[in-house]
């Protein structure tokens, strides 16, 4: 059986800046977030974070058993410590440090180009692009590389910092998170109007709204170092407003509509990502109404056997198929996090894992073609939470059938808790 991976828009790469970690830099203004003071996501209380889509109470279990016996290291916690050095020192990333400027000719504007575009052959400057279904280029993506390098660096030097209480992660977390978001001279504009863009065609289009797929679990991360000497109230009501300004644009730009309205993974990461940030940015009731339209009719795509028919015509179907996964569980724990319930939905979502859980007892009745090998690098991952949201022991062995991470992925077994026995 040849399994989904999750590799499309999340890169590794650390670019240089003239910044280091060991000389941090403040956010310039204070930013009023009056008007936003709702605090889904305050200070965590009772030695539990107050994360949404990483789990707070499994994440302060894996603390007090390090805290407990530091000499005694789990093989994730290694990894975890490995990868947070490495970014000790590394030059932080930003969206400024590029050679090609978007349409607007501001360079704090994020930019990328379609995964699927290639130069025309036939033309002289190859001109327009053409597609092709699943066929990564991965010369279009400068900016998301910068984006996530952050996003991964911020990941593992606060759960690092919150694992072990070493100042040190959270220090060069904060540094990462003000150069990209904060800072005047290198911040990210909070938009996404010139994402997969296509030479010829187009300057952005609507479906770039999901090169951001990944920040919600960064803002999880950012709950951890809430409280460190180096990440301020000041800093932290900085990128709420960052974070807020963003949300207004997802919901009031002239992609928003269009890319609500898709009955695909898209539309679903549409509003995984808008739960995510209205509760990071105190936004919590906006986001209620919304989702109390709008969810029950998310899972529409979810047929009575679970399959998911406009994830599996793709050239990668089980890709696709883990990836919407990922976005309805997500919408469940914002759901959570809101006091939220979508009985019908989670059961339409169960179906949909079970669903591929049978091709993990049976690969050799996987009835589709796959344009790639081996593609199934997150799908454990998806297991591993619907165990546990579901109570469903089947997804023990499903998760154990699944491909196995990566070792630098290992340490989000820290944020998840494994399927209850």
């Amino acid at each position: 059986m040849q399994t989904p991976w999750i590799s499309c828009f999340v890169a590794v790469a650390g670019l240089f800046f003239v910044v280091g970690c060991n000389n941090t830099q403040k956010a310039s203004t204070v930013p009023d977030m009056s008007e936003h003071s709702e605090a889904q996501y305050g200070p965590s209380t009772d030695a539990i974070p107050n994360t949404t889509i990483w789990q707070g109470e499994w994440l302060a279990e894996m603390q007090a058993n390090y805290r407990e016996n530091p000499d005694m290291k789990s093989p994730e916690v290694e990894e975890l410590i490995r990868l947070a050095e490495e970014a000790l020192n590394r030059q932080p990333a930003t969206i400024v440090n590029k050679t090609s400027l978007p349409a607007s000719g501001d360079r704090h504007d994020y930019s990328s180009m379609g995964p699927y575009w290639w130069p025309n052959p036939n033309t002289d400057d190859g001109k327009p692009y053409i597609r092709k279904d699943g066929q990564f280029n991965k010369d279009n993506f400068k900016d998301m590389e910068s984006m996530g390098a952050v996003l991964n660096a911020v990941r593992r030097l606060s759960l690092a910092y919150y694992i072990t209480d070493d100042e040190r992660y959270s220090e060069c977390a904060a540094l990462w998170l003000r150069t990209f978001f904060l800072n005047e001279s290198t911040r990210m504009n909070p938009h996404l109007r010139y994402a997969q863009a296509i030479p010829g065609l187009c300057e952005g289009r609507s479906i770039g709204m999901i090169d951001t797929w990944s920040l919600p679990t960064m803002l999880d991360a950012v709950v951890l170092i809430q409280g460190s000497a180096h990440w301020t109230d000041e800093d932290n009501a900085a990128l709420q407003l960052w974070v807020s300004e963003l949300l207004d644009w997802f919901l009031t730009s002239d992609f928003a509509a269009e890319e609500s309205a898709q009955k695909n993974n898209h539309g679903v990461w549409y509003f995984a990502q808008i739960g995510a940030y209205g509760v990071f940015s105190g936004r919590g009731d906006e986001i209620r109404g919304i989702y109390a339209e709008k969810a029950p009719s998310l899972t529409q795509q979810i047929q009575p056997d679970g399959s998911m028919p406009v994830e599996l015509e793709r050239t990668r179907p089980l890709h696709y198929s883990t990836f919407c996964l990922q976005a309805y569980l997500n919408i469940l724990a914002v759901s959570d996090k809101l006091g939220m319930a979508f009985p019908e939905q989670d059961k339409s979502i169960h179906r949909a894992v079970a669903y591929l859980g049978y091709y993990m007892d049976h690969p050799e009745e996987w009835p589709y073609s796959e344009l790639k090998e081996n593609d199934g690098k997150d799908l454990w991952g998806v297991f591993r939470r619907a165990g546990k949201r579901f109570d469903d022991p089947r997804c023990r062995l499903w998760e154990l059938e699944a491909p196995k991470p990566k070792k630098k992925d290992t340490y989000i077994r820290l944020v998840f808790a494994p399927v209850p026995e």
